[in-house]
């Protein structure tokens, strides 16, 4: 099951109409017992989502609610949803920020670590006043010892400043 919601994806990204009528199972199967469903899953709902924002945005909280799941790689997937979204509405998820910032302290080194600055990173790109009170908790984790997660969130940081200096301007002139 999981292979065909990575096919769901690699076509909901380019053709969503064609897998519109499959999102809803996408959604049931977030709560399937086997964690490579709901990773699947994940993905298929972020890349279609990504392409036709509609067919998601309802529906975001069911994505966000995995923050707290067992499985790490979930999490991680979670957040690549997310990602993925964010890049066609970032606002979507002002309400989520906080969980975020909350994830950044997540026991899992491997996955979640270094998946979750690049949301604040997306956010960043496109509404950085949404993560501009995100900058000193990010900061904060500058010295934390997993090595992609400082890289991942220097470069979260950098998108988001640079962003803020840039809308800061523009309202200027």
């Amino acid at each position: 099951m999981e292979k065909i919601y990575w096919a769901i994806g690699q076509i909901g990204i380019h053709r969503p109409k064609i897998v519109k009528n499959l999102v809803n199972y996408a959604f049931e199967d977030l709560q399937n017992e086997c964690p490579a469903i709901r990773e699947n899953a994940l993905f298929a709902l972020g890349r279609t989502g990504r392409a036709d924002i509609n067919l998601v945005k309802d529906r975001i909280i069911e994505i966000i609610n995995l923050y707290k799941d067992d499985n790490a790689k979930v999490r991680m997937s979670m957040i690549w949803a997310c990602e993925n979204i964010a890049n066609s509405r970032a606002d979507l998820f002002e309400p989520y920020i906080k969980i975020f910032e909350e994830m950044l302290d997540d026991v899992d080194e491997r996955y979640v670590k270094k998946e979750i600055p690049e949301i604040f990173r997306v956010i960043g790109k496109y509404s950085p006043e949404l993560v501009k009170q995100s900058l000193e908790k990010l900061k904060g984790k500058l010295n934390d010892k997993n090595k992609v997660m400082r890289i991942h969130i220097n470069g979260a940081i950098k998108v988001i400043e640079k962003n803020l200096q840039y809308k800061n301007k523009r309202n200027f002139t």
